[in-house]
Formats: C-alpha cells, sequence, structure tokens
C-alpha cells in the first residue's frame, strides 16, 4: 500500500534524483547558520561558558534520543518521521530567532537534539527501500556516494551564503541568517511532503520498534557494546580514541568563531558585535573546511599506500597530524597561519576517518558490528558533552589558546593508542565467543 499523495517514482534513477534533492535542501539550512552559530548568543549577551551549556544539551539529546526515534522510522514509516524531523527543524530555527537569553536558548539546544534524532537515517533508509522495491538487484553506491558529495557540496556553498549575508543586508545582523534558514527548512519540508511516496512493508509493524523498543535498545547497545570494548583491548584504544576525537571536534567548533573574530580585530569582546567583513571570512574558512574533508577522504587510499598499506600506521600518522594542526592553530596569532592550520585540521579530519573505521570494521565481528558503530558514535558525544561544558569555561578563564593547546596535546597523544591496533584482528588474539555473540536486544525482532 502506498503512503502519502505524491506520485512514486518507478526507477531507481528517479528515486535517486529525488533523494537528492531532499539531501541538499536537508543541510541548506543547516549550512547557512554555521558561520555564526556560535557567535549568534554571544551577540545576545550569553557568555562562553553559557554557549558550551547550550552546546552540550544539544549533544545529549541527540544522544540520548537517537536510538529510540530510530525505531519509530521502522514503526511508523520513513516519510512521518522525516517530516517530524523537518518540522521540529522550523521549530529550533524559530526559536534562534527570538532567543534572548540562557534559558531560551537552552530550549534552542534542546529543540535541535530532538529535530536531528529523529533526522538519523530515515532518508537514506527511504531512498534504499525504494531503490531495492523497484530494482531488487540495484547498485546502491552511486546513488549513495552522489548524496554525500551533494551534502558537501550544499553545505560549502551555503556556508558561504550564510557568511556573506551579514555583510550585505542592511538590517536584522545575524538574525537574517537565521531568517534565511527557516525560509530553506520551509522548503526542505514542502519537498518532503511533495516528494516523498513510500509503501509500508510488513515488517515496519513489527513489535518493539517504535519508541520503547528503541529507548530498551539503547540500553542493550550500551551494555553490550562496553562489554566488548572493555575485553578487546584493540576496541577498547579505538573507542579511547573516539572520546578525545570527540573532545578536539567540539573544542574547535564552539571556539573557532570567537577565536578568528578576535583575529581580525576588535580584541576580545569583538566577537559579541561581528562585523559583515569578518562573517564573510568565517563563511569562506567554513566552506573550505568542508569542501577539504571531502578531499582528505578521497585522498585516503593513497596516504595509506605511502606507509606500506597499514591502516594502522596510517590512523597514528594521520592522528599526529591532527594533533599539530590543532598546536598551530593553537599557537597562531594571526589569521594566515591559524586559517591554514584550521583548514588542515579538516583536512586531516577527512583523512583519517577511513582509516579509524576500517580498523575498527577489522577487529569487530559481524554480527556486532552495528552495536559497536552505534557505541562509537555515543563515545564520540560523549567526548563532545564533556568538552562543551569544560572547554569554555577553560577558555573564559585562561584564553581560547591555552584550551586548544591542552586539547592539542591530549589529541596528540591519543595517537600512540593505534599502535595497539593492528591491522588484522589476528595479532590481537582470538575474539571470545562471547565477544562474537552478545545477549539479544530486549523487544527487538532479529
Amino acid at each position: 500500500m502506498r503512503v502519502g499523495g505524491p506520485a512514486a517514482p518507478t526507477t531507481e534513477t528517479g528515486v535517486r534524483w529525488r533523494f537528492l534533492l531532499l539531501t541538499g535542501l536537508r543541510w541548506l539550512p543547516v549550512g547557512f547558520v554555521a558561520p555564526v552559530f556560535v557567535l549568534l548568543p554571544l551577540s545576545r549577551g550569553l557568555s562562553l561558558p553559557e554557549v558550551g551549556v547550550v552546546f552540550a544539551c544539544y549533544g545529549a539529546t541527540t544522544a540520548v534520543l537517537e536510538l529510540p526515534t530510530g525505531g519509530l522510522a521502522d514503526t511508523v514509516g520513513r516519510k512521518a518521521v522525516l517530516v517530524a524531523s523537518s518540522a521540529m527543524h522550523l521549530v529550533f530555527f524559530g526559536l534562534m530567532v527570538v532567543a534572548a537569553d540562557v534559558t531560551s536558548w537552552v530550549a534552542v539546544g534542546l529543540a535541535g537534539g530532538v529535530a536531528r534524532a529523529l533526522d538519523s537515517g530515515p532518508l537514506q533508509a527511504w531512498y534504499v527501500d525504494e531503490a531495492r522495491r523497484l530494482e531488487p538487484g540495484v547498485e546502491l553506491r552511486p546513488g549513495l556516494s552522489a548524496a554525500g558529495g551533494v551534502e558537501g557540496v550544499g553545505l560549502a556553498l551555503s556556508a558561504l551564503a550564510g557568511g556573506l549575508l551579514p555583510a550585505v543586508v542592511t538590517s536584522g545582523g545575524l538574525t537574517s541568517v537565521v531568517w534565511a534558514a527557516l525560509g530553506g527548512q520551509a522548503l526542505h519540508l514542502l519537498a518532503v511532503l511533495g516528494l516523498m511516496s513510500e509503501r509500508r512493508h510488513r515488517d515496519l509493524r513489527q513489535p518493539g520498534r517504535g519508541l520503547s523498543g528503541g529507548t530498551r535498545q539503547l540500553s542493550a547497545v550500551v551494555t553490550d557494546g562496553l562489554r566488548l570494548g572493555l575485553r578487546r583491548g584493540p576496541v577498547r584504544m579505538l573507542l579511547l580514541t573516539t572520546v578525545v576525537w570527540g573532545v578536539a571536534l567540539a573544542g574547535v567548533e564552539i571556539l573557532w568563531q570567537p577565536r578568528f573574530v578576535t583575529l581580525l580585530g576588535g580584541g576580545e569582546d569583538a566577537a559579541a558585535a561581528p562585523g559583515g567583513a569578518r562573517t564573510v571570512l568565517l563563511g569562506l574558512l567554513l566552506a573550505g573546511a568542508f569542501l577539504l574533508a571531502a578531499v582528505g577522504s578521497i585522498c585516503t587510499p593513497a596516504f595509506t599506500r605511502l606507509l606500506g598499506g597499514s591502516a594502522s600506521r596510517g590512523a597514528v600518522v594521520s592522528a599526529l597530524l591532527h594533533g599539530a594542526a590543532y598546536a598551530v592553530l593553537a599557537a597562531s596569532f594571526a589569521v594566515v597561519p591559524a586559517g591554514a592550520a584550521f583548514l588542515v585540521f579538516y583536512l586531516v579530519n577527512g583523512l583519517r576517518s577511513p582509516l579509524h573505521a576500517e580498523l575498527l570494521h577489522e577487529h569487530v565481528s559481524a554480527d556486532r558490528r552495528s552495536t559497536m558503530l552505534s557505541v562509537e558514535s555515543l563515545s564520540l558525544q560523549t567526548g563532545g558533552f564533556a568538552c562543551t561544558l569544560v572547554l569554555p569555561t577553560v577558555a573564559a578563564v585562561t584564553g581560547i589558546p591555552w584550551a586548544w593547546g591542552a586539547v592539542a596535546a591530549l589529541l596528540t597523544v591519543s595517537a600512540l593508542a593505534y599502535l595497539a591496533v593492528p591491522d588484522r584482528p589476528e595479532a590481537a588474539g582470538p575474539l571470545l565467543a562471547e565477544e562474537r555473540a552478545g545477549p539479544p536486544v530486549p523487544g527487538v525482532s532479529s
């Protein structure tokens, strides 16, 4: 039975084009606000530690709800969940327009976390379902790969627009970017309603796949994943580097905007009232970071070949480069070297990610892979959550360079953990029987 009003495409190509268009529209409003998301609350009177609390609320809400809401897409359908996510993003941006104090900005963070959790996977799942329904043997890689390209280019272009808008709009200042994001989000919601057609599958009504089932799954995933992580040395080291990686990413994301605004002139208070030229540079930097992260990912195979084909060796070197870029960023007191270090950081981030993922897949058996990917995601968010609560306060007391310097040291030391992760699991010893087959997830059908 087909669900929803729009006519269904009749070929995988038709589904793919809708998937790509919806992917581009999904990230358009995010790119608009990304260059000023920290500056906006600062310009309305929040302190840097208070902005950290907002980020922490966003991250914690996403982490707690990601698995439970994932079950909703299997229960009520992909389109319904994506509509709910798009509507919540409208609430998120709408609250951002009017938020004026810590309480209202916390509400922004909570709404954004709910919206992000709802958006975790339903569009891609819809594409796979519909493409395989129309052409059961179709190759999915071209569509999924193209979506990654659309996402990167879309974020880069919208980040450029988000940086330019405050410089060319005569009234509204930074809030003009949020209004643009609201318009883009409304367009996305209309596109979801008009372009997504869905056929219910019989297994969408399985018991235990809704919100309560997802909540039970969260507990089981964390327990089972931590058991494997603690028992298996290489997996334990990979999760450790993931937590530190989350700290490093969050540290850049929450502090780079006030730091670069300060470097552009005007002292420490400039971040609270950034001028148009400053936001243009922020948009250019972020667009470059998005594009270079994609370039880094593409270059990973060639980089690994230069190191003899070893993913472990590549992970060590790329993590050391990550720490070095972070250290240069912390030590830079001029825009050019800081900007170069910022871009290199994201280039190396793209370079390192596939190597880390390959090592994790090698050391986890197939029947535990989904569990460990979920635990790794939670580990990354845990590091980010801790960072957003602590690092802004450290930066407010000691200055951003010292705060970044501490993270750079932590990131560099964490690279040594990869030395305990061989390329092949045989080198780390055989998997224990209980490591291969964990307890069944309660309330979830296999």
